[in-house]
């Protein structure tokens, strides 16, 4: 268990860094919610090769709301749950979860808008991160009978919504099996490099 003598990041900054990741984010849903009613108005566009991988814009800002905003409490869940750490703001801060998350989440959004239908491997490898997340979200919560901000966005959007995604473009033979499972490599690696990356910051610490 890591000590909670001193924190890694200090509480000022993570406070400061935990509201600029809430804004970003909620920037973010609100182009999500914007994209959402696109959908709403024309329901074709559900169906739509032109349109459905847009559905990751959404999806991916429900589920960071639930995450950071309401209820929120993400990064505390993560550092004290899965890394049992007494300590909130360590080895997951708030700074880099800014990085990671809201500002490369709203770098994925121009992707998604400026080159998505012309890259739709990449897409769906984003697609492939989110689902995996979205699974690590409901393992967690089965194995270990508790609650994780975004387990619910995860069950009711993230797996069913991407899945979909999935299997809309590969059914309209649009995205041959080699690019699915392209997709899901890259979803495999980045998932991965990112425990890689937090238990490299425990180690340091921890010795």
């Amino acid at each position: 268990m890591i000590s909670s003598e001193a924190t890694y990041e200090p509480m000022q900054e993570h406070q400061r860094y935990l509201l600029f990741a809430q804004i970003t984010n909620a920037i973010g849903a609100t182009i999500g919610f914007i994209v959402l009613g696109f959908f709403v108005l024309d329901p074709a566009r559900f169906s739509d090769p032109g349109w459905v991988y847009l559905l990751l814009i959404p999806l991916a800002g429900l589920h960071t709301i639930e995450e950071y905003i309401f209820p929120g409490g993400f990064l505390t869940w993560f550092n004290t749950g899965p890394f049992n750490s007494q300590d909130p703001t360590f080895p997951l801060t708030a700074k880099t979860a800014f990085w990671i998350d809201a500002v490369a989440a709203t770098i994925n959004i121009v992707l998604i808008v400026l080159i998505g239908r012309y890259v739709l491997w990449l897409m769906l490898g984003l697609g492939a991160i989110f689902l995996i997340n979205g699974f690590w979200h409901l393992t967690d919560g089965i194995t270990q009978g508790r609650y994780s901000p975004g387990m619910i966005t995860s069950a009711v959007l993230y797996v069913p919504g991407i899945s979909y995604l999935f299997y809309f473009y590969y059914s309209q033979g649009i995205v041959p099996l080699y690019q699915l499972a392209l997709a899901f490599v890259i979803g495999l690696f980045a998932n991965t490099m990112f425990f890689v990356q937090i238990r490299k910051t425990l180690r340091r610490r921890t010795g």
